[in-house]
């Protein structure tokens, strides 16, 4: 009668060593799902007509500027922009007219990146913010108009 409790007890004891070798030797580990690495957007692009602008000084065109405007809206809201084009060329025209017929603007060597902020505060005014990334602005030409 004794040699039954110690035989169960030795019994329980294998089983658990057993047990206690499968789960931390033998059993496969647990592989974590690994999550997609989420891309960033890429963001779209808009070209406009190339805006072309008269510098007036004292009642006379001095120059005509062209500037080349590429809007870079974030990825899905190019349709978006594209329904407004002619309002966003029009609000474009108008800031930079009125930028330009100022004497310290011209002046500037390179009044490129005012410009650009004030096309982008023109951007979100019209479009509300987080659609328009940026303004992309190249100034192709100034020349002088043709006298007759």
């Amino acid at each position: 009668m004794k040699q039954l409790p110690l035989l169960l007890g030795l019994m329980l004891l294998v089983a658990g060593g057993g047990g206690a070798v499968w789960w931390f030797f033998l059993r496969a580990p647990e592989v974590a799902p690994v999550a997609e690495p989420v891309l960033p957007a890429v963001p779209e692009y808009v070209e406009l007509e190339p805006l072309i602008l008269p510098l007036i000084q004292d009642g006379q065109v001095t120059h005509h500027v062209t500037l080349q405007v590429v809007i870079e809206v974030a990825a899905g809201e190019k349709e978006r922009v594209l329904l407004v084009k002619r309002q966003l060329t029009d609000a474009y025209l108008s800031e930079l007219y009125g930028l330009l017929a100022l004497r310290f603007v011209r002046r500037q060597a390179n009044a490129l990146p005012l410009l650009r902020r004030r096309l982008l505060a023109v951007s979100e005014r019209l479009l509300g913010p987080g659609v328009v990334g940026d303004v992309l602005i190249s100034e192709p030409s100034r020349r002088k108009p043709t006298r007759t």
